[in-house]
């Protein structure tokens, strides 16, 4: 039997890659040029290191990353998935052409291919869909403020673009994940970095009467998942800011720790939702994005609360689970079941 790494070594050299079906005859037939594989078998194997249909939606632009070693894992072509790499290109090298930045972006992954796991139903042109992720960040949706605070574009065509401070950083993080992707590993770059620094500090809060009406709405939440094509919907960066103003500007897990003076804020401090809100599908009729869920943290703790090891994550959720139990306890979660969700879509 065939391993579904030397499937995808052929389906990239025989076929092209863009939204094709794996399951589809034209692609059996560019597999069968060069190995001898009954029609039967390969569906069977493509099952059995397919995506399971429950998580589909989540994982709706799925990819194989396979490694020169034949180690194959899942990449998913969001934009928010792909912006630290564009990113990290366009710190290298600013004023390039949207074109251009596709095309590095394949360069980065020298010895990796990418691979279509599903029919794309929203493409019908025979492109790659990575590439028109990246079209969509630079083009398309750059107007949206999880873009543009990340890079400048020209005011006129063709488009060229510069890095900005925020993006900058996300540059760094995929730096390190480029790194470790040539020891074997490449670590999905994270979205909670979407939070930190510009957007929380024009963000304004909230005032009473709105936060009555933000309440109101949240007694009538049911998820929707997104539509095919779209994102899952923007956090709230004016609710964030109601809820580090409501707590003083200070670090939930540590009220001495000091960072810096901002504008807006006499000591800057982000905010982390305590339940992931990757955690929504599961909860349909509570809204994630809200004030009981959100606690204020310095830097040191953001990042260590997602990137920190098992014990010292855990540790920081279990100090603002002991904080905000009650809060979250309103909106009907118990500590039970927040650190159930934490353990499993923490990150």
């Amino acid at each position: 039997m065939q391993s579904v790494t030397d499937i995808i070594k052929v389906i990239n050299q025989n076929g092209r890659q863009g939204p094709k079906d794996l399951k589809s005859r034209e692609v059996y037939g560019w597999v069968q040029r060069d190995i001898d594989i009954s029609y039967e078998d390969y569906l069977a194997l493509l099952q059995a290191n397919a995506i399971p249909s429950s998580e589909r939606s989540r994982f709706r632009s799925a990819y194989f990353l396979v490694s020169p070693s034949g180690v194959y894992s899942f990449f998913k072509s969001t934009e928010e998935e792909l912006r630290p790499y564009i990113c990290y290109i366009i710190a290298r090298t600013p004023l390039l052409r949207s074109a251009e930045i596709k095309s590095r972006l394949k360069e980065i992954y020298p010895g990796f291919t990418l691979v279509d796991l599903m029919l794309q139903q929203n493409l019908t042109a025979p492109q790659c869909v990575v590439d028109q992720t990246i079209r969509n960040v630079l083009v398309s949706n750059y107007e949206r403020q999880a873009n543009r605070e990340l890079f400048e574009r020209s005011s006129v065509r063709p488009y060229t673009y510069t890095i900005k401070p925020a993006g900058a950083e996300l540059a760094r993080r995929a730096e390190l994940a480029l790194q470790n992707a040539r020891r074997g590993t490449l670590p999905e770059p994270q979205g909670w970095v979407r939070d930190q620094g510009p957007a929380l500090i024009t963000a304004h809060a909230y005032s009473a009467e709105e936060l009555k009406a933000v309440a109101e709405r949240n007694r009538s939440f049911s998820y929707q998942p997104p539509e095919p094509g779209c994102a899952e919907r923007r956090r709230d960066f004016r609710l964030k800011a109601t809820r580090i103003a409501q707590l003083g500007f200070v670090c939930s897990a540590d009220a001495g720790h000091r960072t810096f003076e901002a504008p807006g804020m006499p000591n800057f401090v982000e905010c982390h939702h305590i339940v992931p809100l990757s955690a929504q599908r599961e909860l349909p009729n509570i809204n994630l994005d809200c004030l009981e869920n959100l606690a204020p943290l310095c830097p040191t703790c953001h990042s260590a609360i997602h990137c920190g090891t098992e014990e010292v994550r855990l540790a920081l959720f279990e100090t603002l689970l002991a904080r905000f139990s009650c809060e979250l306890g309103a909106i009907g979660l118990a500590p039970e079941r927040a650190r159930e969700l934490f353990l499993r879509f923490g990150c």
